[in-house]
């Protein structure tokens, strides 16, 4: 069954991650290695941070209404949800394991634009509408800083609902920033966003069924998502997309494609001087050098991108970008040089 996504076993066992976070394959396969549904792939830091806090630091004030019928349908109450209004961020700590519910109240046909800005913890963030339905869900290849957007025209009038939620269930504790950028009347290029924002996280979600058939239909959502985030001049959204194809790409045995959609990532993320993704880009150069052959080129990558890891102290990143390069060290034969990166 790996060979179906064109992975071989070291390759598979060398690079863990082949970027800061990658979420997807993560039902049944996770770079070419069988895992069972409910294991998450990311590494583990078992030492507990002293950081963390077993109370939520928020200072929000909560709406003092009574329970509402009928508005919010998966088991929030009025006593769990802050109201989020324009002009007034939120910010909170979050661990792993929790989530945080916001409303926001919207007239039929106004426009908002929300933005989760991550400073320490790994979020998805979901909206949803006044009949508990989803409308979007958005995880963005940034793992645990940088925004999280969702778009919205909203079709009727009412409270709509938005969840913050950690992507990992055992994350060290950090904080967010939840705020309305945009309430207003749409405009064309918001309708644009609006189309870029979904068919992005379309691909998301066809990238997370893992198997050969839906990498390639990810693939077409997100080369679907380039030209509406470069009609916008959404230079985060396009690199993102640009990032998710190379990856994938790398998942399905074709380097030589990898390498150049993962290359325009890079020069994209360096133009924006955005660390945080050069870092990641880098990891899914790495990645395509290898796989074609060319261990010296891709060890170049990863040392380059491991100080930028831990620029932005990304701790898990920076474990896994020593684990990955010393790999590489040791399948050159250069033993020492893998046990001062392993060790």
């Amino acid at each position: 069954m790996v060979d179906q996504i064109g992975w071989g076993s070291t390759l598979s066992r060398m690079f863990r991650r082949s970027a800061y976070r990658s979420r997807g394959v993560s039902n049944e396969y996770y770079h070419g290695e069988r895992r069972s549904k409910t294991q998450d792939p990311r590494p583990r830091n078992k030492t507990q941070d002293p950081r963390r806090k077993t109370q939520d630091s928020v200072n929000c004030q909560l709406p003092a209404v009574g329970p509402r019928s009928g508005v919010w349908r998966l088991g929030s109450t009025d006593q769990d949800v802050c109201e989020l209004k324009l002009g007034a961020p939120i910010e909170r700590e979050m661990a792993g394991g929790e989530a945080h519910t916001y409303r926001v109240t919207l007239a039929s046909g106004q426009y908002m634009h929300v933005v989760v800005d991550q400073r320490g913890i790994d979020v998805v963030v979901t909206l949803f509408g006044p009949d508990g339905q989803p409308i979007i869900e958005m995880d963005s290849p940034n793992d645990t800083h940088g925004p999280e957007p969702v778009s919205v025209i909203a079709e009727v009038s009412g409270d709509y609902r938005l969840e913050v939620r950690a992507l990992d269930k055992e994350a060290i504790a950090g904080r967010y920033e939840a705020r309305i950028e945009e309430l207003r009347e749409p405009t064309p290029p918001d309708r644009i966003r609006i189309a870029a924002e979904k068919t992005f996280a379309e691909g998301q979600k066809l990238r997370e069924q893992g198997t050969a058939e839906s990498l390639r239909k990810a693939i077409e959502k997100y080369k679907e998502a380039l030209p509406l985030w470069r009609a916008v001049g959404d230079r985060r959204g396009e690199a993102n997309a640009l990032h998710n194809i190379g990856l994938v790409y790398c998942w399905l045995g074709e380097p030589q494609k990898a390498l150049d959609y993962s290359s325009q990532a890079l020069r994209l993320r360096r133009s924006m001087r955005d660390r945080q993704g050069e870092a990641g880009a880098l990891c899914n150069l790495g990645l395509a050098y290898y796989s074609l052959g060319e261990p010296q080129k891709a060890l170049n990558c990863l040392s380059q991108s491991l100080p930028l890891v831990r620029a932005v102290e990304e701790r898990i990143e920076e474990a896994t970008g020593l684990y990955n390069i010393g790999s590489v060290y040791a399948l050159l034969g250069e033993y020492q040089k893998a046990l001062d990166y392993l060790d």
